[in-house]
C-alpha cells in the first residue's frame, strides 16, 4: 500500500512496532500511519471466509 502525502509524496507503508510518530513531520502522513498502524495492531483487516466448512483467515 502507499500513502500520499500533503505535499503528493508517496510513501510505502509498512508496519513498524513502536513507530515514533513524532518525528513524522507531514501531519496527513502521521495521521495516516497512526490509523493503519491501528486497524492492523487490532486484526481489524483480518477477512475471516469459510470454504467447505472450514474458517479461513
Amino acid at each position: 500500500m502507499q500513502i500520499r502525502s500533503l505535499s503528493g509524496r508517496l510513501a510505502g507503508y509498512n508496519y513498524i512496532v513502536g513507530r515514533d510518530y513524532e518525528t513524522i513531520q507531514d501531519r496527513i502522513l502521521r495521521n495516516t500511519l497512526i490509523a493503519v498502524d491501528y486497524l492492523h495492531r487490532t486484526n481489524a483487516l483480518t477477512v475471516s471466509y469459510e470454504v467447505d466448512g472450514i474458517l479461513n483467515h
